[in-house]
C-alpha cells in the first residue's frame, strides 16, 4: 500500500477516499466538483473516481459512513506545475529586463543558470522553452502549453491507473495530458 499519493504528492482525493477511508461503496459518498459552480459528480466506483485522484479536497463533511466532498477546481498537478513554471518565468523576465535596462545582450547561458537546477549536461526542455520565449517575446512570454517532466510523471501515473481500472487509453491520455497534447501525439 502507498503511504503518500503518487497522483499529486498532497493529501488529495485518492488519499482521502482510497487510502484513509478505504471506500469501496460509493453510494454513501457525495462528490462535487467546483467548476465556478459546485457540480455533483456521479461516482459509482474507483474507476469513476480515478480521474479526480490528483484533485485536492476543498471541503469534506463526514457523518458515520456518509461522506460529502467538494473538490478543488483543478488538479493539484496542473496548479503546482503552473506555479513552478511561473516562478521560473518571473526570474527570467527580471533578468531580461535588467539586460534591457543596461543595454546588454540577453545571455542564454546566464538565463539558464538563473532558473535551472540541473545536475546533468543538458537542461530540461521546459527551461529552454521558457528561455526561448523570453528571448523572443520579452514581457509577453507566458507559461502556456509548457510542461515539466516531474508533473508529466505524475500525469503518467494517473493515466496508467485509469487504464488499469478500465478507461480507454486515448480517453485517459486526453484527461491527464490535455486534448492539445493528444492531438500532437496523434499527428
Amino acid at each position: 500500500m502507498r503511504t503518500t499519493s503518487v497522483y499529486s504528492g498532497k493529501c488529495d482525493v485518492y488519499d482521502t477516499l482510497v487510502m484513509i477511508h478505504e471506500v469501496e461503496d460509493f453510494s454513501k459518498v457525495k462528490i462535487y466538483h467546483h467548476f465556478g459552480d459546485v457540480v455533483p459528480l456521479r461516482i459509482d466506483s474507483k474507476k469513476d473516481l480515478a480521474p479526480f485522484y490528483p484533485f485536492l479536497t476543498s471541503m469534506m463533511i463526514s457523518s458515520g459512513d456518509e461522506i460529502t466532498i467538494i473538490l478543488s477546481s483543478k488538479s493539484f498537478v496542473d496548479i503546482e506545475e503552473a506555479e513552478w513554471l511561473q516562478w521560473k518565468l518571473d526570474d527570467l523576465l527580471r533578468y531580461w529586463r535588467r539586460c534591457q535596462r543596461k543595454e546588454q545582450p540577453f545571455d542564454r547561458d546566464e538565463a539558464e543558470r538563473i532558473v535551472s537546477w540541473r545536475t546533468g549536461d543538458k537542461p530540461e526542455s521546459h527551461v529552454m522553452e521558457l528561455i526561448d520565449r523570453v528571448e523572443e517575446l520579452g514581457d509577453k512570454a507566458t507559461v502556456e502549453d509548457i510542461h515539466d517532466s516531474m508533473h508529466d510523471m505524475m500525469r503518467k501515473e494517473l493515466m496508467d491507473e485509469m487504464i488499469r481500472l478500465g478507461w480507454d487509453e486515448d480517453v485517459a491520455y486526453k484527461w491527464c495530458f490535455g486534448f492539445e497534447r493528444w492531438l500532437k501525439r496523434e499527428g
